[in-house]
């Protein structure tokens, strides 16, 4: 098994999110957003990405750094993109 950015692990957590509520988890190596029972945003390695019907669009690139400083990134990161919209 790779960790990261893989078709295999996109579509691992696209199904872990079926069953799990709003807010932002970790599964190999990516950290993803969900919301209704969706993935919205994934962070891998330092890069941000949206998921628009059936695409992975990269929206930027940051430093990396894994763990709970990641987490926040992308929790801050989902929370002003969804100021903006």
């Amino acid at each position: 098994m790779k960790y990261g950015n893989t078709l295999e692990n996109i579509a691992y957590i696209k199904e872990k999110a079926k069953k799990k509520t709003d807010g932002v988890y970790t599964a190999r190596g990516l950290v993803y957003a969900v919301k209704n029972n969706m993935v919205t945003y994934i962070y891998d390695h330092g890069v941000y990405y949206q998921t628009l019907y059936g695409f992975l669009v990269r929206l930027g690139k940051i430093d990396w750094s894994y763990g709970e400083n990641s987490i926040k990134k992308l929790r801050d990161f989902v929370r002003e993109v969804e100021k903006k919209q």
